[in-house]
C-alpha cells in the first residue's frame, strides 16, 4: 500500500524529471569548480619549480607525442590563473544559487506548498544567496571544530547536549532526540 502510494506521488510530481533538473545543476556547478582548481594549480605551478618539473615529467610520460602542446596549454593556464579564478568564483556563486533554487522548487512541489506561499523570483534568489553563504561557511569551517561549534551554538542557536572524545553533540530547540547534529 505504501509503495503504491509512493509510486503514484512520484509519478504525479514527476519525480524523475525533477531529479534530472537537480542533477543538471550539480553538473553545471562542476565547471566553475574546475576553473578554481586550475587557478589554484596555476598558483602552485608558478610558485614551485619542483611541482612544475613533476607535472612536465608526467605530461611527457602520458602524452609523449603531444607533450609540447600540453606544456604550452599548461603555461597558458598558469598565466591566466587570476582571471580563471575570478571567473570560477563568480560562476560557482551563480551555479550554486541555481542549484539551491532548483532544490527549493523541487521541495515546494514535493511537499505541495501552495503557489501563494512560495517565494517570488527576487525573494527566492535572495534566499538562495543566503543558503550559498551558510553552506559555504559551513564548508570552510568544517576543518576548524571550535569555529564550527561556535557557529552552530552562537549563530544558529543549537545547544550542546554532550561530548564523547572529539565529538560534540548538539541539539536543536524542541528536538526530542538527544542530539540533532554531531560534530566530529
Amino acid at each position: 500500500f505504501y509503495a503504491k502510494n509512493l509510486w503514484h506521488k512520484a509519478t504525479r510530481d514527476q519525480l524523475f524529471f525533477l531529479a534530472s533538473g537537480i542533477t543538471f545543476n550539480v553538473l553545471v556547478t562542476i565547471v566553475p569548480l574546475l576553473l578554481i582548481t586550475i587557478s589554484v594549480l596555476g598558483i602552485l605551478v608558478e610558485s614551485s619549480t619542483s611541482a612544475r618539473e613533476q607535472i612536465l615529467s608526467f605530461i611527457q610520460r602520458v602524452m609523449p607525442l603531444a607533450s609540447s602542446q600540453a606544456e604550452s596549454l599548461l603555461f597558458g593556464l598558469v598565466e591566466d590563473r587570476g582571471w580563471l579564478g575570478v571567473l570560477g568564483l563568480v560562476g560557482l556563486i551563480w551555479a550554486s544559487t541555481r542549484l539551491f533554487g532548483s532544490l527549493r522548487t523541487v521541495l515546494e512541489i514535493i511537499f505541495e506548498i501552495p503557489p501563494e506561499e512560495r517565494l517570488g523570483i527576487v525573494e527566492g534568489k535572495i534566499h538562495d544567496v543566503r543558503m550559498v553563504v551558510v553552506v559555504g561557511s559551513l564548508f570552510l569551517l568544517t576543518d576548524k571544530p571550535e569555529a564550527s561549534l561556535d557557529f552552530f551554538v552562537n549563530i544558529l542557536g543549537l545547544t550542546e547536549s554532550g561530548r564523547d572524545g572529539d565529538s560534540v553533540y548538539l541539539r536543536a530547540y524542541d528536538d526530542y532526540e538527544f542530539h540533532t547534529l554531531k560534530l566530529t
